[in-house]
């Protein structure tokens, strides 16, 4: 009986691990699109000269602009805003 409770816990303790692995990705997706939303008014505020560079660099490449265009946080953003 204990190897049946053993088992039991060690399949509890399974999924805990896969929701807490879960929840740290939709955690670090929202911080990379926090990130992406806050750089540009930011760059802007602090180093205006700079953000002329990080929009060449976002042009540059297809993988960032492709996330900075389909930002969710922006997205539902400017839908609350309409």
């Amino acid at each position: 009986t204990s190897s049946a409770t053993f088992k039991t816990a060690r399949k509890a303790g399974d999924r805990a691990t896969q929701a807490t692995g879960l929840l740290g990705l939709v955690f670090s997706v929202v911080v990379i699109f926090l990130f992406l939303a806050l750089l540009f008014p930011i760059a802007s505020l602090v180093a205006p000269g700079h953000a002329e560079d990080i929009m060449a660099w976002f042009n540059g490449s297809i993988f960032a602009q492709d996330l900075y265009d389909n930002n969710l946080l922006l997205l539902i953003l400017s839908n609350l805003l309409k």
